[in-house]
């Protein structure tokens, strides 16, 4: 039950001459509700004091044809998509949104995230005092899933290592972050046009930080914010299927062919080999196997641009 502090906050914040930020959350066969992703967004807006922070929240629905009715507060809008855009169709329309409505920030959600109660009034106080630097581009809490740190990250030429816990700040290299409870300077996102629809749904993340770093923007640590994140891809055995699989390996191909050097590339079979070689002796669905098996001699004897062909084809395919 939607209580009525809750649509208060959101009217009263309506109007304040304050920091600004419009949160989505994308959801995929899961009612609000069930979302920890939206039910800690809003404890966390509860938490909110009338005027410190204008707030509006978008729930897009990915869910295929969708036709709930939801009660909802006043500064929520439910979206029902027509078809699955993946995350970066639902970050673009909460854009679009963004910039009619006159929002500084925008906060990209997944539906499984679990945000701390006090993280909205963090973010009110960080926005405030970074909204002169336009060199920071982002805002990334630290997301753990049980006890491992598994965002941000640092970037090196060989492998990505975690960010100490307690840093808090700006990093003086190259890093990446999930996709989740990331905030965003809208400002930055109209000048590089918005999300990358071709990662409509993997590696969206790690195209967008690269962006990033290359466009000579930062991104603000706040590493005493930490959320919980249930990451799919670290169960892989018990929740990936072949057609997830494939979608994962064909993103992480272009990526590696847009952004990375041409050693990266060769050596990316490598790295998948021994990514999934101990997980596929335990007696792996052998569709996974042969997912991967494909991926791996399609890098391996594909041409770069071939490569990038048939997975710009693959995405039309989709949509």
């Amino acid at each position: 039950m939607i209580l009525d502090e809750e649509k208060a906050i959101g009217k009263a914040a309506g109007a304040c001459p304050c920091p600004s930020i419009l949160a989505v959350v994308v959801l995929y066969r899961m009612s609000p509700s069930q979302s920890p992703g939206y039910r800690s967004l809003l404890a966390s807006s509860a938490a909110l004091a009338p005027g410190e922070l204008r707030l509006k929240i978008v729930v897009y629905d990915n869910t295929p044809e969708s036709k709930q009715a939801y009660s909802l507060p006043d500064y929520v809008e439910y979206f029902p998509a027509a078809r699955n855009d993946g995350i970066a169709g639902a970050y673009n329309h909460a854009l679009q949104i963004a910039e009619t409505e006159d929002f500084e920030w925008l906060l990209t959600l997944d539906q499984d995230t679990t945000l701390p109660p006090q993280i909205l009034q963090r973010l009110s106080g960080l926005t405030k005092t970074l909204a002169e630097n336009e060199q920071v581009a982002a805002i990334v809490p630290h997301l753990v899933e049980g006890s491992a740190l598994i965002s941000p990250q640092y970037v090196g030429r060989w492998r990505a290592w975690a960010i100490p816990s307690q840093f808090i700040g700006i990093p003086d290299r190259e890093i990446t972050a999930l996709n989740s409870a990331t905030t965003w300077r809208v400002r930055y996102l109209q000048e590089i046009g918005g999300f990358d629809r071709r990662f409509w749904l993997d590696y969206l993340d790690h195209s967008l930080h690269k962006r990033t770093f290359q466009a000579g923007k930062r991104v603000y640590v706040a590493g005493d914010i930490e959320a919980e994140h249930a990451l799919t891809f670290l169960d892989i055995d018990k929740k990936m299927t072949a057609a997830r699989l494939e979608n994962i390996l064909l993103a992480e191909s272009a990526f590696t062919d847009i952004y990375k050097s041409p050693l990266e590339r060769i050596l990316l079979p490598l790295r998948w080999a021994k990514r999934y070689c101990l997980r596929f002796q335990k007696g792996t669905d052998r569709r996974l196997v042969q997912t991967t098996l494909k991926a791996m001699l399609r890098q391996l004897f594909y041409s770069r641009r071939r490569r990038i062909t048939q997975w710009e084809q693959s995405l039309n395919d989709h949509h």
